[in-house]
């Protein structure tokens, strides 16, 4: 199946964390992505635009916001293949109608919570509220206006290394109950267009965040993605 969209706007989110605090979050037949003794944990806030089935009108397509924690993984198929990519530990949406076909047809792990924006120029803030489960509590805040950091954050030597670190192949991977079959979604967009500029995190809580981590993270790079349109190819699967 595939489905069509366009995230706008969109930010990237980059934290430093120690690989046995989230190793346990991963299922067998995932490994965590290591630099230097540190793993990553990558949050995406955005907005994906009239999302539905590649060839439909967009004016049939929904809108909707999206908060999503994911980690840098791989996973090496039976075929000897290495598959790069991000495994999501929690996806939280704001609108209903999605969470139950999203949780079928993917392994996004969808939420619905209520969320709250206020975009002024050069600004943006979300703010989201409880849901059943009480942990999608949080807000975050950026100036879009920030520049790049002085000096490369730990443990990079330069910001080259870091953006060669942190450029993550864009596909979802998760695994079955069995750890015998790679479940993939991957994305189709036009590299070409891709363009980060970055960003300063004012302010980042979210309680997922924190009860997973208990605020041993570091920020290393945080970025808004100029509007891109996205194709999902979801159903692939291979053999591990």
């Amino acid at each position: 199946m595939r489905m069509a969209g366009r995230l706008d706007p969109c930010f990237l989110i980059s934290l430093a964390v120690d690989p046995s605090a989230v190793e346990h979050l991963l299922p067998a037949g995932l490994e965590l992505l290591v630099h230097r003794r540190t793993a990553f944990w990558n949050i995406v806030v955005c907005r994906v635009r009239r999302v539905r089935p590649l060839g439909a009108p967009g004016l049939f397509g929904l809108t909707y916001w999206h908060v999503a924690h994911r980690l840098h993984v791989a996973a090496t198929a039976r075929n000897g293949r290495r598959w790069p990519g991000l495994f999501f530990l929690r996806s939280d949406i704001d609108r209903a109608i999605l969470t139950a076909p999203g949780n079928w047809l993917t392994d996004l792990r969808f939420h619905c919570v209520e969320i709250r924006i206020d975009e002024r120029p050069g600004w943006f803030r979300l703010e989201m509220g409880r849901n059943d489960d009480g942990l999608a509590s949080g807000s975050i805040e950026i100036d879009r206006n920030g520049g790049h950091p002085a000096v490369s954050p730990h443990p990079f030597d330069s910001l080259e290394e870091r953006e060669r670190v942190l450029r993550y192949t864009p596909s979802g991977l998760a695994v079955d109950p069995a750890a015998t079959v790679l479940r993939i979604a991957e994305v189709d967009r036009d590299e070409r267009r891709w363009r980060e500029s970055p960003v300063a995190l004012v302010h980042c809580e979210f309680s997922y965040l924190r009860d997973q981590m208990q605020d041993q993270v570091r920020v290393v790079r945080a970025t808004e993605v100029a509007p891109i349109d996205y194709v999902w190819t979801l159903g692939t699967r291979v053999a591990l």
